[in-house]
């Protein structure tokens, strides 16, 4: 029986996250003996990782993952063992969804800044996201904090030009929703 005492997530995720400009990480599992609803073989892990170069991150899931355990993902490359021999270690990058953000505002003309729209756009723009983690309208409404604002009456999510809807975005577990200063628009309402 595969246990998690073979092979831990909780340690390949961690060692994982230590190697330099890793942003994110996230281990699935595979403990049963057929593939499972989403292609990943039999007794296996998928690491998907944002960020970081290719050989430390191989380095690090050949330190965690326990032996014989089979790691799959569209990158492959090899690590090596203590003895020099080579393994062929495989892992994923997430699929870019780039998000479209067209956000209605009122503000106060008295008190709202010259480059509100900019703060604005910048202020939504820095907001990352995690691999599988749904875009939501009221979070990204939170984020708009600049004096002057009296209310955001609309904030339309889209994963093209420009969006009519401020229904939850879905990201799927190996995709990863990106926002951009070039595909945030601020309306003055």
């Amino acid at each position: 029986d595969w246990s998690s005492d073979v092979c831990s997530s909780d340690l390949i995720r961690a060692d994982v996250l230590q190697v330099p400009l890793v942003t994110a990480c996230t281990v699935f599992e595979n403990v049963t003996g057929a593939v499972d609803g989403d292609g990943l073989p039999s007794k296996s892990i998928e690491v998907l990782v944002s960020g970081g170069a290719d050989q430390a991150i191989r380095d690090a899931i050949w330190k965690s993952k326990g032996g014989g355990i089979e790691t799959y993902g569209s990158t492959s490359g090899t690590a090596l063992d203590s003895q020099g021999v080579a393994h062929t270690i495989k892992f994923s990058r997430p699929m870019d969804k780039l998000v479209y953000l067209d956000v209605s505002i009122k503000v106060d003309a008295a008190t709202f800044p010259a480059d509100g729209d900019a703060q604005i756009i910048a202020a939504l723009a820095a907001r990352t996201f995690s691999a599988g983690e749904d875009v939501v309208a009221w979070q990204l409404k939170k984020l708009i904090t600049v004096s002057g604002v009296l209310d955001v009456p609309a904030l339309e999510i889209g994963l093209s030009a420009w969006p009519a809807s401020e229904a939850t975005l879905a990201i799927a577990s190996r995709e990863l929703a990106k926002l951009d200063t070039g595909r945030i628009r601020v309306t003055h309402v």
